[in-house]
């Protein structure tokens, strides 16, 4: 490094204790010595010696002086600004003495996790729990950290057996983020760039915690996990590897790996020169580089690859040089949707690995088909429609890894008893298989992975001897109910039977399986548990219908987290079934009708307790885990008490949603001692009519009052992290009587301290009409708007409140309405600007109050820009998921300059606005309203001519309905001003208007994925003109057979993936002005200009012409002095570009690709032109 420079902590990553190091220097060409090399080596054992005048010098453990500095100096630097961080890192440092520079990196990354929280007890207790003793649990924090990372690439490094890439010393970087990217770990694959991205943000994670530790030259180390990550993903390896490259491949001869790997034109490839490289030969593809590249050629121009990866790809069958591939080794064609035959992978002999996935459309196989793959080791198919494998497949005496996964038409398997080496076979989603091939798995020793979820298996083979096996799943096989002895099982570590209908288990108990980690009922009719379940750290028993009693179970003292959430008939709990359960972490009874809950002093280490909709439970005990950290007790509806000191010894509720919604409680234990707390809830509590004091709750984000019997809001203005407060339908607040106060000038006036809540987001405000019915008192008291009342809630954006940015306030219609009466001319047209939102007060999934946030605010300006509504400072109006126009909304529409309408099934056109509504209307923007048919009904009494006279911007999108923009003949004068169009998603669209003499104004006009659209005008005249239009764009209109239109003013022209389109323009109406022409996968297209003589057109402005994928285009004829950018690619049959003798001057950028036919760009032009 050079001197002066700060990254002491990178050269430091890595160093343990008993490392030495000594430093050189190294000289420029000018002989100045500039750049001073510190070399480090590990004095294991005390190896290193001091030799001659050399003096080894042994790098100490860091002070804690030392430890805090190189903290401050790294990415975590803004951590230690806030206030107390240096003294509860210091006290930690302090008491983990010798702490090595490798373990101060790592204790940085866990610090990153901190930079967005400011709580000193989170980070404390965080410290104290991800470090045991000497071990830091890197796991737990990669896990559940800001940034996560896969899972799969987790359970991987701890994969216990042989491992290629871990166990061979080091690997490239590249070739370990391509590995992860074939295995699946990276989720699916749309874009490999993003993809990469995304392995190699993992990859920094990994170094970070030293999961990864680089060697030289960009090889990276892969460290075995010591922690058992393999319980955290039920599936374990053999259930999320999609290919098991680094196992099954570990002992074969011809196996080197992947390679070097870099990314280039979207693809990634060998690195280096083909021909110079002696290294396995690599090609990862995906649809977007395929989409530019010609597939065949491509493929032709790599004969000698190794590996081949294709992604996302748009093809019905495989290009003719598919069959040349003579050394190919593992082939995976991921996600390749419209792919129907794969017939030509028979004869690729050299395969070892074969992934076809995601292929829905594949019907049938040659019986022969695997014939000449006698190497295959790894074999992955999912989604084929086959009823039956080929009688080949079960001669693969070398397969280790199968996947048959969603053979949904599959009625039968033979016998796979050749095909000893089996670790994995995954069988899930064969929906017809009625049974197992197999009687007993003796005939496959090495099973570790059987998946046979979702199934119609009746039975279960006998288990007897496979002592490999690790992982098991029957879930939802609807026609299973018994599961043979598991005795025999000693490494099972997975026992999935959730929703099948298995009702009893041949064992009584588990006691032999001591390497259970998670064992999951769920689902089931089972009415009791064997007396002994092992020692799993995760039991289900969720929707357990047949549970009546829970008994105290027997060697479970290993557990972490018990879910018997939906068990509806469980009633009693054994009350000293917690007294083993010590390590319990998450406890769910929610939906439970449990009365009486045994004592939860026990639960040290309780972080959850859920027990939500527990019906008949009317007390909890005292809680005494200091580590809670999430209570919900939200519709305990028989709930009558909380014990008073319940909540004094529960520092840690930061994360708590203290949920009490619904219940019967009429006060509350003092919350003075949950200074963490983040959110409370207690919409519902109707009998409650006094709040403890709030003051103290600094960390409190969310509060909810609404529909609580509350007379007195106490202060809430220290509540300095308050994002939302929700008071809606609290009618008998006194706070709230002066309607004066409720003005959308700003919140200033608010009271409680309301005011003072700079970090509000969302607020909900009461109405103060009495809509309180009382029930019996010993009922919930019930909440209902009058009839009168709109079920609609308005919200606002605030601009005015100082020293914060935009805010929302929300009110339901009522409210709003009875605020209209007062302040009229909020609304009206003498308003520069308003920006308003309109929903349902509660929707289908009861979260109407979070439809709207700040955060969602931030981003409205560029949302609204992407859809070219640059005017965010006007009347706009919002509608959101509405299923019938209410009464009172029409006061907000009638001054609105833009209205956007979202999923509202109300709207059928115009006329369900009111015409009288839409009459200063500039723009307009309808998404997803499915019932739209037309957007003006020319049947509506109201003259059409008046109807959408001022609109100038009409977007329409998800319109699955919509068969025309007007319902009959308009009058000329509905659209004069209209000069923005969009029409996205409108399969049932024929056309986009009737004549263009509606649109003389238009100038730009978006039309995509329509996939029924003919033509733009739907009339017979021979010539349509557009005289404004400056920007048309056409993609993906698979039955689009002509533009027809003169567009003198015409500046950018792009048309993609319209197969059926002839030819572009005519040549009798050239646009002259035209800057831009893009044109990509028109297979039908012979010209671009109809009509067109022996002479070339010229277009005096063309600056960029890019023409890809028209395989019938034969002429361009087009010439432009000013062109500055020619790309032309897979146009096999082009003859020539242009007649100029010379090259454009202004000529930047020029791509010719996959034309080969062409003999020339430029008459006159060489190769010594280039």
């Amino acid at each position: 490094m050079r001197e002066g420079d700060g990254g002491l902590e990178q050269v430091l990553h890595s160093i343990e204790q008993n490392s030495h190091h000594h430093s050189t220097t190294a000289a420029d060409g000018d002989g100045q010595q500039k750049l001073k090399v510190l070399i480090t080596s590990r004095n294991e054992d005390g190896r290193h010696q001091t030799q001659g005048g050399k003096k080894v010098v042994e790098m100490m453990p860091l002070t804690p002086e030392m430890s805090i500095s190189l903290l401050k100096q790294g990415a975590v630097a803004k951590v230690f600004e806030i206030s107390g961080v240096e003294s509860v890192v210091a006290k930690f440092i302090n008491r983990k003495t010798d702490l090595a520079p490798g373990e101060v990196s790592l204790l940085a990354k866990l610090l990153s996790y901190h930079q967005q929280v400011s709580e000193l007890q989170g980070l404390e207790h965080t410290l104290e729990e991800a470090w045991y003793g000497d071990n830091y649990n890197c796991t737990q924090l990669l896990l559940s950290g800001y940034e996560k990372v896969s899972d799969g690439v987790l359970v991987d490094f701890s994969w216990q057996g042989s491992h290629f890439f871990r166990d061979n010393g080091s690997v490239h970087y590249s070739e370990l983020i391509s590995y992860w990217i074939l295995e699946g770990y990276l989720g699916p694959v749309n874009s490999l760039e993003e993809a990469y991205e995304e392995g190699h943000r993992i990859l920094m994670q990994l170094m970070d915690c030293q999961m990864l530790k680089e060697v030289n030259d960009d090889f990276v180390h892969m460290v075995r996990v010591t922690g058992d990550v393999s319980y955290h993903h039920r599936r374990g390896y053999g259930g999320t590897a999609n290919l098991g490259l680094a196992n099954v491949l570990v002992k074969s001869n011809d196996w080197q790996g992947i390679g070097k790997l870099t990314k280039v034109d979207g693809m990634i490839r060998t690195l280096g020169s083909y021909k110079r490289v002696q290294q396995p030969l690599t090609l990862l593809l995906d649809g977007n580089c395929l989409s530019r590249e010609n597939p065949n050629n491509l493929l032709l121009s790599n004969q000698e690859l190794q590996i081949l990866g294709l992604f996302s790809l748009r093809i019905a069958s495989f290009p003719h040089s598919f069959n040349n591939f003579k050394k190919l080794n593992v082939l995976v064609l991921r996600d390749c949707d419209f792919l129907e035959k794969i017939d030509d992978i028979q004869e690729l002999m050299t395969l070892t690995v074969l992934e076809v996935s995601g292929s829905g459309l594949v019907k049938s196989m040659p019986k022969n088909f695997f014939q000449h793959l006698k190497k295959l080791r790894s074999l992955h198919f999912s989604d084929f429609q086959i009823e039956v494998m080929p009688d080949s497949f079960y001669h693969l005496t070398e397969l280790s890894w199968l996947i048959l996964k969603r053979f949904s038409h599959l009625t039968k398997l033979q016998s796979l008893k050749e095909c000893q080496n089996l670790m994995v076979v995954d069988l899930s989603g064969a929906a017809s298989l009625p049974t197992f091939p197999e009687k007993n798995l003796k005939s496959l020793p090495k099973l570790q992975t059987l998946n046979l979820s979702n199934s119609k298996i009746k039975s279960l083979p006998i288990f007897h001897e496979t002592g490999e096996l690790t992982h098991l799943s029957v879930s939802s096989c609807s026609n299973m109910d018994r599961v043979p002895s598991i005795r025999s099982l000693t490494n099972l570590q997975v026992l999935d039977l959730s929703w099948s209908t298995i009702v009893e288990f041949q064992d009584k108990s588990f006691q032999n399986n001591t390497s259970l980690k998670i064992l999951d009922l769920s689902g089931t009719a089972i009415p009791s548990l064997p007396f002994n379940i092992g020692k799993p750290r995760e039991f289900y028993l969720k929707n357990c219908s047949e549970i009546k009693y829970m008994n105290c179970i027997e060697s479970s003292e290993e557990l972490e987290i018990l879910d018997f959430s939906g068990a509806c008939n469980l009633v009693k709990i054994e009350g000293k079934f917690f007294e083993c359960l010590e390590n319990l972490r998450v406890f769910n009874l929610s939906g439970t009708k449990v009365k009486d809950l045994p004592s939860l002093s026990s639960l040290h280490n309780l972080r959850q307790l859920l027990l939500s909709c527990c019906l008949n439970l009317e007390k909890l005990p005292r809680l005494a885990s200091s580590k809670l950290e999430e209570l919900d007790l939200s519709d305990c509806k028989a709930m009558t008490m909380i014990e008073d000191k319940s909540f004094e010894h529960l520092p840690r509720l930061r994360r708590l949603v203290l949920n009490l919604s619904e219940t019967l409680l009429k006060e509350l234990p003092a919350l003075t001692n949950l200074k963490s707390l983040k959110h409370l809830f207690l919409r519902g509590c109707g009998q409650l009519e006094v709040l403890p004091v709030l003051e103290v709750l600094h960390k409190l984000e969310t509060l909810d009052l609404s529909q609580t019997a509350l007379r007195q809001l106490p202060f809430v203005g220290s509540l300095s992290n308050l994002h939302k407060l929700l008071l809606r339908d609290c009618s008998k607040l006194e706070n709230f009587k002066n309607h004066k106060l409720l003005d959308t000038s700003g919140v200033e006036n608010l009271p409680c301290g309301i005011s003072r809540l700079t970090q509000l987001q969302h607020l909900a405000l009461p109405s103060m009409k009495e809509d309180i019915q009382a029930a019996d008192t010993n009922e919930v008291t019930s909440w209902k708007q009058k009839p009168s009342a709109s079920h609609w809630s308005f919200s606002i954006v605030d601009r005015t409140v100082p020293n914060t940015s935009k805010s929302l306030l929300s009110y339901n219609g009522s409210l709003f309405l009875e605020f209209l009466d007062c302040n009229p001319s909020v609304l009206d047209s003498t308003s520069n600007h308003f920006h308003l939102f309109v929903h349902p007060t509660e929707v289908q999934n009861g979260a109407g109050d979070m439809l709207f946030h700040k955060d969602e605010l931030v981003f409205r300006d560029v949302y609204l820009l992407s859809r070219h509504c640059s005017k965010s400072q006007g009347r706009l109006v919002e509608i959101h998921h509405l299923s019938a126009f209410s009464q009172g909304i029409e006061a907000v529409l009638h001054n609105a300059e833009y209205i956007f309408l979202f999923d509202s099934l109300f709207f059928k056109s115009f006329s369900d606005l009111g015409a009288g509504n839409i009459k200063t209307l500039k723009g307009c923007w309808i998404e997803g309203c499915e019932n739209m048919e037309f957007v003006i009904e020319t049947n509506d009494s109201v003259d059409s001519s008046e109807r959408g006279i001022e609109l100038e911007i009409l977007w329409i999108s998800n319109a699955s309905s919509l068969r025309s923009i007007y319902s009959e003949n308009l009058q000329l004068g509905s659209f004069q001003n209209l000069k923005c169009l969009y029409l996205d998603c409108c399969p049932k669209l024929l056309s986009v208007f009737f004549s263009s003499h509606l649109l003389q104004m238009l100038e730009i006009l978006h039309v995509r994925f329509c996939e029924n659209l003919v033509a733009l005008f739907g009339d017979d005249v021979e010539e349509h003109k557009l005289p404004n239009l400056r920007t048309l764009r056409l993609w993906e209109l698979p039955k689009l057979k002509r533009i027809g239109c003169i567009m003198p003013s015409l500046q950018s022209l792009e048309v993609g993936e319209c197969p059926m389109l002839g030819h572009m323009l005519s040549s009798r109406h050239v646009p002259e002005k035209l800057e831009v022409l893009k044109v990509r996968n028109c297979s039908e297209l012979g010209n671009l200009l109809e009509g067109l003589t022996s002479d070339n057109c010229k277009l005096p402005h063309l600056a960029e012409v890019h023409l890809w994928g028209l395989p019938k285009l034969t002429r361009i004829g087009i010439e432009s002095p000013l062109l500055r950018s020619l790309e032309i690619g897979d146009c096999s049959v082009l003859l020539h570009v242009s007649s100029l003798t010379d090259m454009p001057e202004n000529l930047e950028v020029l791509k010719v690709r996959f034309c080969d036919n062409l003999e020339a760009i430029f008459v006159g032009m060489t190769s010594e032109n280039f």
